[in-house]
């Protein structure tokens, strides 16, 4: 049928072409008029068969069937007849004739097929340059999943070059890096325990949980899991990944940061090992739909490697988590309830999703393990394998005393170790203290009685090793600032940072420009001797910042019982305000370029700029009161957004908000701002009875009172209800505008603030209050759907868009009333 179609298609250009060829010529036309009368019923045939075959494919499938079985449609002998018509038509056309003619149609024909490869061609290309447009759509996608992944363990601050994906990736293999290789012949009897071979030997999910004291080696025999592909048996095939947990850096303390290192490093090993990217799909389907804030939900991150594990080409997937016990206790237990509720459940039968956990034994940890089934996980207490730790010590030391000195004889060396030996409650880390020590000192210990008072004054315990080396500090001043930015600061800070930071807080008089900042920096090439000079050994230099040695050096400093001179010196709050008056100061000098990327200055004190634009806030909120008042002149500053002198940091933090845009600066910037940034004793400066502030700026309260409620600054609502207005119409807008957000994060005391609030304004506004109970049970049954979108800490964006609505709603409640 489909043949024959195509064939009287052919037929009508071939007989087209002999009418134009033949009909259009006065000199010919009344040669040929005998060929009009068959030619006409020629057509007649050749339509009907065309309508027919139109008819039948236009009609149910059953009636084509039935008409092909009945044969009421004889397609072979409407042919047929086709054909002998056009032999009638032929015979008549002399054969010259027919010749031209059919070269006419071949050419038209060859016209037509080049026509159409032409534009084969077309869309050929149209079709390329659409799938390299998705092409470049998926990437551009891709990219922006993956960076905002790496942003989530990787510091904000850092620029651009710093913060690429590939550069963050090496930032995860540094951070496993700071920990020291292990000593061959050491971590044997975790290697050969029956628990770790059958865990790694598993084919279905499984946890194993090890636990041991601070300086017994976890994190050195995490990192030789990793360096020496311990963790799998099909290395090849498996997916390996980890992260270390850090106590003091921001980037490297809560579950969300570990769960996207984990999906960043998952995403890149499943790409490249079997190109289905299931899992990429999955991810970007979720960052489609949540941008940026998936990096801070636990739950959608979950979902995404939890689903991942159970895809059949997924295979086994192998998670190293290091030192739990540092990560933020709230963000541990989610992440352990998490893992609890999947290997608890059916699920972990039909996956191989493998975790290995380390951490210090805490009560709320063992509590929290306790609560899964006893086949769920598998426990390794360090602590019972002591008596082998030990020996491995003893094997440590001999390696290490061979590599002091070279004026040691072998007598000496063997004097040494043995009193190494012989001392009590050694760690890993109490040796590494121990031995870095006589290595500062080795041309010293080159005559034995100089050795004999080495061994007699060893310190005994790792507290007393951390005094030894905090005394030889040649300025106590220095080093207990230095300690103090250390501890407080968000993320390491760098070389050129410190520099910057500790210049600041060493300096009584704030500096009054840029240039005579910079001409009191130490020289950038010799500073890094002078962080060694003051901290000794206590302070790791690394390319990605400086660090406390240990975790216990941290805890050191920060002991709630003193001893000597330095445990227990310090707390946080004071250690925040040492650390917040530098980064006030450096952001109100006048001359900062905003932008050290710019290459218009050369000046090294600009290093500071990222750190103090984005974490100034935090510090602030952070320190001792009696500090913040000192500072509090600068915060008022810094929330005034018209001042000109603030345009660093904003340029920093608030560079892409719409509602920053024209005017809107002007709308936010004192108050507003002040009570964003949670700045208590700043919003209650601001509110001077005797300034009214109230009545003069009535927006600037509406837009405080709703941020404090959305943000939950308790104590701000307190002080913005303080100063309610009562004879204000649009005041009781923005109250029942607040009761809205505060229902978002279902933060009753606010709640009860604003609902005394509205009885007051209901007793002196003559009854014209908007019905705020009910308005309230509208929110509870919207808020249920709505309250995960915005978590517990809204970004500034989320801001914006309440902003967006508040003025919406305000406007058109302010016309009902006015109507």
């Amino acid at each position: 049928m489909l043949k024959g179609f195509n064939y009287t298609t052919d037929l009508q250009i071939y007989w087209q072409v002999c009418e134009e060829s033949y009909f259009t010529s006065e000199s010919n036309k009344e040669d040929y008029l005998s060929l009009v009368e068959p030619l006409a019923k020629l057509y007649s045939y050749i339509v009907e068969y065309q309508a027919r075959t139109i008819c039948y494919l236009s009609g149910p499938q059953k009636a084509r069937a039935w008409r092909s079985m009945t044969g009421s449609d004889d397609w072979f002998a409407t042919i047929e007849q086709i054909e002998k018509q056009d032999q009638v038509c032929r015979d008549i056309l002399g054969p010259v004739e027919a010749k031209i003619t059919r070269d006419t149609a071949a050419r038209q024909l060859q016209q037509m097929q080049e026509s159409q490869t032409i534009l084969h061609d077309i869309r050929e290309i149209l079709r390329e340059g659409e799938n390299q447009a998705k092409k470049v759509h998926a990437d551009e996608a891709e990219r922006a999943l993956l960076q905002d992944l790496t942003s989530a363990f990787s510091d904000p601050s850092r620029s651009h070059a710093e913060s690429s994906c590939e550069a963050q990736y090496a930032g995860l293999e540094s951070y496993k890096n700071l920990n020291p290789e292990r000593v061959p012949g050491t971590c044997e009897w975790f290697f050969r325990d029956e628990r770790f071979c059958n865990w790694r030997a598993s084919e279905f999910s499984s946890l194993l949980w090890v636990s041991a004291g601070p300086g017994c080696g976890k994190s050195v025999l995490s990192r030789a899991l990793i360096d020496e592909d311990r963790l799998s048996i099909g290395v090849t095939t498996s997916n390996i990944c980890y992260f270390f947990f850090k106590e003091g850096d921001s980037r490297r303390m809560h579950s969300t940061n570990a769960l996207c290192a984990l999906l960043y490093q998952l995403l890149e090993q499943d790409g490249a090992c079997d190109g289905k990217n299931r899992l990429l799909q999955q991810a970007l389907a979720k960052h489609r739909a949540l941008g940026a804030n998936l990096t801070r939900d636990f739950y959608e991150l979950w979902e995404i490697i939890e689903g991942y594990s159970k895809l059949p080409e997924a295979g086994e997937t192998v998670c190293l988590l290091d030192a739990l016990d540092e990560c933020d206790r709230d963000s541990s237990e989610q992440l352990v309830n998490a893992l609890r509720d999947f290997y608890c459940s059916p699920a972990a039968t039909s996956s191989k999703l493998k975790f290995l956990i380390t951490s210090r034994q805490y009560d709320y940890l063992a509590a929290l393990f306790d609560q899964f089934s006893p086949t769920a996980y598998v426990q390794f207490d360090g602590n019972e394998k002591s008596e082998d730790i030990n020996l491995e010590i003893d094997i440590v030391i001999d390696y290490r005393v061979n590599q002091l000195s070279p004026y040691l004889t072998t007598e000496d060396q063997r004097k040494i170790s043995d009193r190494l030996k012989q001392m009590e409650n050694r760690t890993y880390l109490w040796l590494y203290l121990i031995f870095d020590i006589m290595r500062q000192n080795s041309s010293i210990y080159s005559k034995r009685s100089r050795i004999e008072s080495l061994l007699q004054s060893i310190p005994s315990k790792v507290s007393d090793a951390y005094e030894r080396i905090l005394s030889r500090s040649p300025d106590e001043k220095q080093t207990e600032i230095m300690l103090q930015i250390i501890l407080a600061a968000e993320r390491p800070l760098s070389l050129s940072e410190m520099n910057v930071a500790l210049t600041l807080a060493l300096q009584d008089a704030p500096f009054e420009s840029q240039s005579q900042l910079e001409s009191d920096l130490w020289p950038g090439t010799n500073f890094k001797n002078v962080v060694e000079n003051l901290c000794g050994l206590f302070v790791t230099v690394r390319p990605t910042g400086l660090f406390f040695l240990h975790q216990t050096a941290r805890e050191f400093l920060v002991n709630t019982k003193k001893e000597g001179k330095w445990q227990g010196r310090f707390n946080l709050a004071q250690s925040h305000a040492v650390i917040a008056r530098p980064c006030l100061q450096y952001l109100l000098l006048p001359g900062i370029d905003r932008d050290p990327e710019s290459g218009s200055s050369n000046n090294s004190s600009i290093a500071f700029l990222p750190y103090a634009a984005n974490y100034w806030a935090h510090h602030y909120v952070l320190q001792e009161a009696t500090a913040a008042t000192r500072l509090q002149d600068h915060a008022i500053a810094l929330c005034t957004l018209t001042d000109p002198r603030i345009e660093p940091w904003t340029y920093y933090c608030l560079p892409y908000n719409s509602l920053l845009e024209n005017d809107s600066y002007d709308i936010w910037s004192g108050l507003p701002m002040a009570t964003y940034l949670g700045f208590t004793d700043v919003v209650r400066a601001l509110f001077d009875p005797g300034s009214g502030a109230i009545v003069q700026d009535d927006d600037k309260h509406g837009t405080a009172l709703c941020v404090a409620s959305l943000l939950g600054h308790t104590q701000i609502v307190q002080i913005l209800v303080d100063y309610f207005v009562p004879d204000v119409p649009s005041r009781r807008t923005d109250l029942n505008m607040a009761r809205y957000f505060a229902s978002m994060t279902w933060n009753d005391d606010i709640m009860k603030l604003l609902d005394e609030a509205g009885r007051y304004n209901h007793k002196y506004a003559g009854g014209h209050n908007t019905q705020l109970g009910e308005f309230t049970v509208f929110n509870q049954l919207l808020l249920r759907v709505n309250r995960s979108k915005l978590g517990n800490a809204p970004p500034f964006p989320a801001v914006d868009a309440v902003m967006s609505f508040r003025r919406i709603w305000r406007d058109e409640l302010v016309l009902s009333q006015e109507m």
